[in-house]
């Protein structure tokens, strides 16, 4: 399932000396079962260099796994409908702490709210770039009934309680997508924001709970634990809505409430989300009809594409069923091995393609990172090349090392899984060529090796 052919190297000593150089003060300073993807050429005395990106390749989408979501200043919030990848949806949680210990106004019994309003700065969106206009959200606020855990870690795919109180509802709220976007409060401007009204029963009992509430930030959990806010979006059709990154610590981040004292003036107290608030998303897919339900639930869908997607969505898993054929070779350098992987840009949608693309050895059920990934992202890469419409990232040294594992009797060939960069703080995706597209270049694995 390997097809082997030479590089075509005329002059090669006049190109290559300094590389020649390197690679004999490697192999006369190691035994060969110590080499593991130098990324040299022997010397010229030595059996010369050769080519393969016929290396046989199995690929599937997969779901991806949950990722830890509460290590970030930031939070995800919204829904919206992807031509390819169906419909995804974020919520968020989050606690509040006081903007003063023990305020001065908890001592006066004739308080009247007027208002309360929950307020999120937007720092950026995620959305259909051909479509603007998008259409409104509307969203739903619960009070949560158990705490927020600072020494819990919470992952994507942490359930959202059933039988909360319903606490505020917004809907057909307008999203802000633009940096020069603005909302007017209280006469000024304010950066994009979404602003949530809070229920007045439920926060004017808060409001008079005095020092039971609000003499510390104990004492307000204890009162009010926190909220979850969640979208409510059924009729979003495909290429509308928007994912919106939250700036979680922030002045304009926090619950704000608008109160009458006896002498009939206006005052405000806020319940801040700041460093020491505690706070995550959780995510959700539906790809029921999409291109992506067919690739989870048939592999031969990976002859034409296999996708990747952002917030515990989805990865490519690549099998590599045919190395141990490298090890029967016997003592072989691996000078290259390098992940070819072709943006596919027909799809429809102009969704934000990912960044960084990574890949994970899944071993035993653990994913962890290949030793190339050690080396720095020179050597790893994994960034999306404009140039070049793909991706490439460097497997030498993991190639290497199997390859003497195998030789030593041991199977170390697990299979590696392509995820996302930043997979739990920033919606993106990616269609990749699979291995036998209608069109194109396919996704491939390039070895660069030498017989030594």
């Amino acid at each position: 399932m390997i097809e082997f052919k030479a590089l075509q190297c005329k002059g090669m000593n006049a190109i290559y000396p300094f590389v020649f150089f390197i690679a004999v003060f490697f192999m006369t300073g190691c035994e060969n079962d110590e080499l593991v993807g130098l990324e040299v050429q022997p010397d010229d005395t030595q059996v010369g260099l050769f080519s393969t990106d016929t290396t046989s390749l199995i690929l599937s989408t997969v779901r991806d796994d949950s990722v830890p979501t509460n290590i970030f200043t930031t939070a995800l919030l919204g829904s919206y409908v992807d031509p390819v990848f169906g419909y995804t949806e974020s919520a968020v949680f989050t606690n509040f702490r006081l903007e003063q210990l023990d305020p001065s106004f908890t001592e006066n019994p004739n308080l009247v709210l007027d208002s309360a309003v929950l307020s999120f700065q937007i720092t950026d969106a995620y959305y259909d770039r051909s479509n603007p206009n998008l259409a409104n959200q509307s969203f739903k606020v619960y009070e949560l009934t158990e705490p927020i855990d600072e020494n819990t870690t919470y992952y994507s795919n942490s359930p959202i309680p059933s039988g909360l109180d319903l606490i505020g509802e917004a809907n057909a709220i307008p999203i802000k997508v633009q940096d020069s976007d603005s909302v007017e409060v209280l006469g000024q401007l304010e950066p994009r924001q979404i602003r949530i009204r809070l229920d007045s029963n439920r926060m004017s009992q808060l409001l008079l709970s005095g020092e039971t509430a609000f003499n510390n930030n104990d004492a307000l959990e204890d009162a009010f634990k926190g909220i979850v806010v969640v979208p409510d979006n059924p009729s979003q059709v495909i290429n509308e809505g928007a994912i919106l990154r939250l700036g979680m610590v922030s002045n304009f981040s926090k619950i704000t409430f608008f109160f009458a004292t006896d002498i009939d003036t206006i005052e405000t107290f806020d319940l801040l989300i700041n460093q020491e608030s505690d706070f995550y998303s959780v995510f959700d897919h539906d790809y029921a009809g999409s291109q992506v339900e067919m690739a989870l639930n048939d592999t031969s869908a990976s002859k034409e594409n296999v996708y990747v997607q952002n917030l515990q969505g989805t990865a490519v898993k690549i099998e590599l069923p045919f190395l141990e054929e490298w090890a029967e070779k016997g003592n072989i350098l691996i000078n290259q091995a390098l992940l070819e992987l072709p943006l596919d840009q027909t799809q429809t949608g102009d969704y934000d393609q990912n960044e960084r693309l990574l890949v994970l050895i899944d071993s035993a059920g653990t994913n962890i990172f290949p030793v190339d990934f050690d080396e720095g992202s020179s050597h790893f890469d994994g960034e999306f090349n404009a140039t070049n419409n793909n991706y490439e990232i460097n497997i030498t040294r993991h190639i290497q090392q199997t390859i003497l594992d195998y030789q030593a009797g041991i199977n170390s060939n697990y299979d590696l899984l392509l995820v996302g960069s930043r997979s739990g703080s920033i919606p993106q995706r990616t269609i990749l060529k699979g291995l036998n597209p209608t069109t194109g270049e396919k996704l491939k694995l390039k070895i660069t090796y030498t017989n030594l």
